[in-house]
């Protein structure tokens, strides 16, 4: 990434480096507060479409304000936050799981993850990394059976992205698991899993609510994106053709490219091991599954090379992967260290948001 911003000629040890595009909302929200008004004047707008910074979520930009009671200036506070939850997702993901499969698979675990697909969001000034530490601790302590302390943080991942809520889905594991026990254990289980984050994003929108009268801000605001339907074939063969057409950012389609293994992978490794997993391996490809499926359901302009940065605990999945396989992944984590630092260049040079 320093690599990537010194190519650029930008300093990485200026926080106005890490921050593009979606920063300066996530800024305004802790500085100021919410807005929602009428886009007239506003260009690709209609009248009749709603502005203003109401279509992002609080938890980050709160978290924001919270630091900056310290003294510490609001980007700074972000900058400091996502780098802090991002080392805390590699501590996590090392002493919780990848330490405890073989060397091999445990150090080309945590090759991919310095270099995983959207990785420049995990440093620069926006929640991602604060989803994936809240997402990799649920699915840890989900896999130790504390299901309320993981609808907890499931919460967490769920005030802090739109997409937050898909932690949720994980509820579906103690439901098909018998071996937990009896029918109310695995429905209070499924119950803390899934109401815990529900319940969180209810309180997102009674606070949309509060802050501009409207708990469906969030919504009219998107929408002036004219996101619409489409079928995930479509999508992942539009960003195929972008790369081999060279149309569009060929490093994002790459990217893609790169994710896609890493699904194929998962989907081998979970055939090999489903009997034997447990509730963490189970729960991992469940919510993974689905964050990498909704994205390809949304037509438009979508930053799905965002999105696919949530994907970080397959890193989970992928390392009980067979020496074959494991051979592959450590490939894979070449190719995508040079995509990791492409798509970084993109970033700092404002071709991505």
């Amino acid at each position: 990434m320093w690599a990537a911003a010194w190519m650029s000629k930008l300093s990485p040890f200026t926080t106005s480096t890490w921050g593009r595009w979606d920063t300066g909302n996530y800024l305004s929200i802790a500085e100021g507060g919410y807005t929602f008004e009428s886009c007239v004047g506003v260009a690709n707008r209609t009248p009749d479409d709603m502005c203003g910074n109401a279509g992002w979520f609080p938890g980050y930009p709160y978290a924001m304000r919270f630091v900056h009671l310290f003294g510490v200036a609001y980007d700074d506070a972000g900058r400091l936050l996502a780098v802090a939850a991002f080392v805390g997702a590699l501590l996590l993901l090392w002493f919780a799981v990848l330490r405890h499969r073989p060397p091999g698979q445990a150090l080309t675990g945590m090759a991919l993850a310095a270099v995983f697909p959207g990785s420049i969001y995990y440093g620069a000034i926006f929640p991602i990394s604060f989803v994936i530490l809240s997402s990799l601790a649920a699915l840890v302590l989900i896999g130790r059976e504390r299901f309320w302390l993981a609808g907890l943080c499931g919460a967490v991942a769920t005030v802090s992205y739109t997409s937050g809520i898909v932690i949720a889905t994980a509820a579906i594991v103690p439901l098909c698991t018998p071996a937990l026990g009896s029918w109310r254990r695995r429905v209070g289980g499924a119950l803390a899993l899934g109401g815990v984050p529900t319940l969180a994003y209810g309180l997102v929108l009674l606070n949309f609510h509060r802050a501009v009268g409207h708990w469906d801000a969030a919504f009219q605001v998107q929408a002036g994106y004219r996101f619409t339907a489409a079928l995930p074939t479509t999508t992942l063969t539009d960003r195929i053709r972008e790369l081999v057409t060279g149309e569009g950012l060929r490093w994002v389609a790459m990217q893609t490219a790169v994710v896609l293994v890493l699904v194929v992978l998962t989907v081998i490794v979970s055939i090999r091991c489903w009997p034997r997993w447990g509730l963490i391996e189970r729960s991992t490809v469940v919510v993974s599954g689905f964050w990498w499926l909704l994205p390809l359901f949304i037509g438009g302009d979508l930053s799905r090379y965002r999105a696919e940065s949530l994907l970080f605990p397959l890193l989970i999945v992928v390392s009980h992967a067979g020496r074959r396989t494991t051979q592959v992944a450590a490939a894979l984590s070449a190719v995508a260290a040079l995509v990791a630092f492409q798509m970084a260049r993109s970033f700092f040079d404002y071709l991505i948001i």
